[in-house]
């Protein structure tokens, strides 16, 4: 192994001997690249360096600390000299080079790899003019493999730190009119037939540190042209240029100056996409490339293959990307094992979802082709579930109108599944498990789920003759050119158990404020205190009776996610509640619309075609017949949550028998089996001890599989992800209840921050479900991460005369709790003031 080589005396394959960018240097060469000229200090070098100083007694003692950052080992590096057979080699291989300057970079042995990049971790040193300068930055750049972040980098990658060296790349140093970084396929849409190109005046290192805005654009491949799909003119707020007599130079520039710079051609642009295609094709692999432009020439600098790409999404038209927006409000937290087979997907799929697209003559594949599991944990929804009409559905036409003619949705609440289900569910809430066998509780869990059908199948009864209302009424709108009022006639006004237990708590709120001990106690303690403070005191046992009797009737909502029966509900923790008391006690303001449901329709009726007497009528009766679909869709979702509680207190009652057995370590614990293998165990207990062992290390690797997804949301957001239609947004969604208003953000993550709300803030949350829905009287807007429409958030902001857009993916990540924004609600955007 020699200490030098020249480009074009290494290839992709020599990363033991020239790290991976220098080895990524000579295969650019030799695939006819442009690529400056230059030489490699070998890992030979490296290693001689380190043994002539002893220095790998100091690596190796410094490794054993867990703390450790690094700085001793630098330091050593710093003081330690270069042997003189390396100097020399160096310096020889300089001078054949023409010597002047030359930008010297670090080239790893564990860099620039398909499955980590290590990108910036090691040391770059721009603009070297001398051999003194040149030894110092090639000694600096060996350093540079041992600082915090590269040290920490390697740990989790799972790298042996003691077995990676570092090569040294010295290359003719090219002074930039334009440079920047190219990504050959869509690093955030994962696209491969899209050209990302980065730039900005002067030398790339300010386009690669982060440290500039640069001019951005995007290339679509096209058979013979490129087409550009977005150009954004960065700020170019610095430029690095190089000094003379060596080093570099951060030039801030002034709005006026920006403004005097030259844009980058778009030939260049363009010949540069080639050039990028080129460099994939040879290496097999989308490429991350650093490249200059200097004096109408372009050079590339370096070349990496582009880590962490996301997967190509499948082609998604408005139907699959409402579908994908629907299912991330559902999964809005990822749900354990057990709540997946228990309150989750699948359920919704099996009960309601099949059986209804079944009835209009349309199937979905399987749930297995969309909804990707690892041994019992959800993965991902990866968007590949796609409606297909077969061929009943010819017949689906007369099957809805004979059930559109059978059920009558004005008296859906009056039908036995919906009275005998709200009764079930009472005697199931009765029974006290602590006194039932383990076999007796998995049948009392059985019994609860199967309501689930029962409630489901009155949607699937009485939704006929309210869908076809609400097609006459689309159709009797569009010929009145008033289609826009369609959401306010529909969704305003109604009453349902959302708006019941919102009024409910409202009234709540007006007894505290009215009575003076009560409401110093809400106004002054925290929520977790106010029972205990209450207790203290006779109007406070007396008021705790009274909210007993709320609780009982309304206390099924969950203080999670949707549906997650893994969270509490109210009835377990009722200072979820108290938590929204206070914010509801400390101000009177409610939003109401200026005008109701009731006067558009008079409106309508009164000034347009719908005068006409047949067509009014016609009008009328859907109208009334369509404004059951929020009634039915909110009122059997709460009569399915009543359920909860049973199956909360039937699961980890089993949890808990199965945490005395030592099977596991709590009993919340039992969440992470399916119901399957939880039934199976709780009809064969005592178990035996191999069936025991097997659960023991079932639930321990489905832990560490679950935590492993934490930051991974179960949709991605690319699926559902709305472009912005105004470039000055900061974000845009699904608009979800029109208006525009101004305000403080106020970032809500969960049930445990309701209390942080004040009147007039833009509510910011990951998710909504109705037990968020009170915070609505007080918020002056509100914007959620997930949902559409016709989530819980959009018709409830609706109802409260408040501005909403949904579906706005990372809202909660980039807008700041105090930051002043403004939404519009009408076009589904927001901007920062």
């Amino acid at each position: 192994m020699k200490l030098i080589l020249n480009f074009t005396e290494v290839r992709k394959e020599d990363i033991a001997i020239a790290g991976g960018k220098g080895a990524n240097l000579g295969e650019l060469i030799h695939a006819n690249m442009p690529v400056p000229p230059g030489f490699i200090i070998t890992t030979k070098a490296y290693d001689s360096f380190v043994s002539q100083n002893h220095l790998e007694k100091i690596i190796s003692a410094n490794l054993q600390n867990k703390n450790n950052d690094g700085v001793a080992i630098r330091s050593a590096f710093i003081e330690s000299k270069i042997p003189e057979e390396v100097k020399k080699e160096v310096l020889r291989a300089y001078s054949e080079l023409g010597t002047g300057a030359v930008a010297v970079r670090s080239s790893a042995t564990a860099e620039d790899l398909p499955e980590a990049s290590f990108a910036g971790q090691q040391e770059t040193y721009l603009n070297v003019v001398e051999e003194r300068e040149l030894l110092d930055a090639t000694r600096r750049a060996w350093a540079s493999l041992w600082t915090a972040r590269a040290i920490s980098y390697r740990a989790r990658q799972g790298i042996d730190q003691e077995k990676v060296k570092l090569a040294v790349v010295v290359q003719r140093m090219v002074d930039a009119d334009f440079a920047g970084v190219m990504f050959t396929s869509n690093p955030i849409n994962g696209n491969r037939k899209e050209i990302v190109i980065d730039a900005n005046p002067g030398l790339g290192e300010a386009v690669v540190s982060g440290r500039v805005t640069p001019d951005h654009f995007i290339l679509s491949r096209g058979w013979f042209l490129w087409h550009f799909i977005e150009k954004t003119k960065g700020r170019r707020e610095l430029i690095i240029k190089s000094k003379k007599g060596g080093g570099i130079e951060h030039i801030e520039q002034s709005s006026t100056k920006k403004g005097s710079i030259a844009n980058l051609p778009e030939k260049v642009l363009t010949k540069l996409a080639s050039m990028g295609v080129e460099i994939e094709k040879h290496f097999k692999s989308p490429q991350d490339i650093e490249w200059v432009w200097s004096e109408g020439v372009i050079s590339i600098v370096q070349s990496r293959p582009i880590t962490a790409l996301p997967d190509e999404l499948p082609k998604q038209n408005k139907i699959t990307r409402m579908l994908s927006g629907i299912i991330s409000e559902m999964m809005q937290t990822r749900p354990l094992p057990l709540e997946s087979t228990l309150f989750g997907l699948e359920l919704v799929m099996n009960d309601f979802i099949k059986p209804f697209l079944k009835l209009v003559g349309v199937r979905i594949s399987p749930l297995s082709e969309f909804l990707i599991e690892d041994d019992g944990v959800l993965v991902q929804y990866n968007g590949k579930m796609r409606p297909r009409p077969t061929f009943s559905v010819l017949l689906a036409p007369f099957r809805l109108l004979a059930r559109a003619i059978r059920y009558n949705p004005s008296h859906w609440e009056k039908d036995w599944r919906i009275t005998g289900a709200i009764k079930k569910i009472k005697e199931l809430e009765d029974e006290d498990h602590k006194k039932l066998s383990s076999r007796k509780v998995a049948n009392i869990v059985k019994e609860a789920l199967g309501l689930f059908p029962q409630v489901f199948e009155v949607r699937i009864l009485y939704f006929p003759r309210v869908v076809l209302s609400m097609m006459v009424l689309r159709v009797v709108l569009l010929v009145a050119r008033r289609k826009d009022f369609l959401a306010k006639l529909l969704f305003s006004d109604i009453k349902t158990k959302v708006t019941e237990t919102n009024d409910a708590l409202e009234n709540i709120a007006s007894k505290i404020r009215a009575d003076k001990i009560l409401a110093d106690i809400f106004t002054t303690h925290e929520a977790n205190y106010i029972s205990e403070k209450l207790e203290a005191t006779e109007e406070g046992r007396e008021f705790l009776r009274e909210f007993q009797d709320f609780l009982d009737e309304y206390g099924y909502r969950e203080s999670g996610g949707t549906m997650l029966t893994s969270e509490p509900t109210w009835k377990e923790s009722p200072q979820i509640v108290f938590g929204i008391l206070k914010i509801l006690v400390s101000t009177s303001v409610r939003a109401t619309p200026k005008d109701t449901w009731e006067d558009t329709r008079n409106v309508l009726t009164s000034q347009s075609i719908l005068r006409f007497q047949p067509l009014r009528f016609l009008f009328l009766k859907s109208l009334e017949t369509a404004r059951n679909f929020h009634e039915i869709r909110e009122n059997t979702r709460f009569y399915l949550m009543m359920t909860v509680p049973t199956l909360r207190r039937g699961v980890l009652e089993l949890g808990g028998r199965l945490t005395e057995v030592g099977i596991l370590d709590k009993r919340e614990d039992v969440f992470y089996l399916r119901l399957n293998e939880l039934v199976e165990a709780a009809n064969t207990m005592p178990l035996e001890k191999n069936k025991a062992d097997e659960l023991i290390a079932l639930v321990s690797k489905r832990k560490l599989k679950y935590e492993s997804l934490k930051n991974i949301p179960v949709v991605d957001p690319r699926l559902y992800r709305t472009k912005k239609s105004n470039s000055n947004a900061l974000l845009a969604g699904v608009p979800g209840s029109p208006g525009v208003r101004e305000g403080v953000a106020r970032v809500i993550h969960d049930s445990s921050e309701f209390h942080r709300l004040q009147a007039g803030n833009i509510l910011i949350a990951p998710y909504t479900n109705p037990a968020w829905t009170p915070l609505f009287e007080i918020a002056g807007g509100v914007i959620v991460d997930t949902g559409g429409a016709m989530s819980h958030a959009a018709i409830v902001a609706r109802e409260y005369g408040i501005p909403a857009v949904m579906g706005v993916v990372d809202g909660t990540i980039k807008i700041k709790d105090g930051d002043k924004i403004r939404i519009d609600g009408t076009n589904g955007t927001v901007f920062k003031k």
